[in-house]
């Protein structure tokens, strides 16, 4: 217990009956409206030192912030599944996704990927047809790519139609039924004819 709540509680001084009033209202009738105030606090300050709010399950409060050892990756995984059963006050998602919640880390990731895959494409010239090994700015894209396709081949889990979509809209071949080795050496191959040979009459 807090210093001025220790304070508080001496009922040997006289005390101020508003603030009694608030700690009880607080800490007793309603406990949970300080775990939140805890919870938002942490959340802000996460959100100001690494500009997202992608928070390791695991993660704690350092020692140096207000509130310290607050389970902050525990308490954004419970907002997010308060959120997904329909749970979560409304007010409470607006003061979130004021701080850039990602409701779904999921959907987050494909994003970014998505991203990274388009820049890609538009800088290689080739579409979508990323090597494996293919990085860009330290994101393995090629990887990535991979992933995609392995799961737009899925009978179980598969790719959705709007992330078949918006992978197409970058490339209508994103996903050929062939392997993208084989296809990267018969493009290349391609390249390497004389025009005259690409191009017959």
């Amino acid at each position: 217990m807090s210093a001025p709540a220790r304070e508080l509680l001496r009922f040997s001084k006289p005390r101020d009956a508003h603030q009694l009033a608030s700690f009880v209202q607080l800490r007793v009738l309603n406990p949970e409206r300080v775990q939140w105030r805890r919870g938002l606090q942490a959340a802000q300050r996460y959100r100001a030192e690494h500009d997202d709010l992608r928070v390791p399950y695991g993660f704690r409060t350092p020692g140096d912030w207000s509130p310290a050892g607050f389970p902050l990756g525990v308490w954004i995984a419970d907002c997010r599944r308060h959120y997904k059963g329909g749970s979560l006050d409304g007010d409470r998602i607006v003061q979130l996704e004021k701080l850039g919640m990602l409701w779904s880390l999921f959907d987050a990731r494909f994003d970014e990927g998505l991203a990274v895959a388009a820049a890609w494409a538009a800088e290689s010239g080739v579409g979508l047809a990323a090597p494996v090994d293919a990085d860009l700015d330290g994101y393995p894209v090629g990887r990535w790519l991979k992933n995609q396709r392995a799961a737009a081949r899925r009978a179980k889990a598969p790719l959705s139609p709007e992330r078949r979509a918006a992978l197409a809209e970058i490339d209508p071949g994103w996903c050929p039924e062939w392997s993208i080795d084989w296809h990267q050496r018969h493009v290349n191959a391609g390249r390497a004819l004389p025009a005259r040979s690409r191009h017959p009459r």
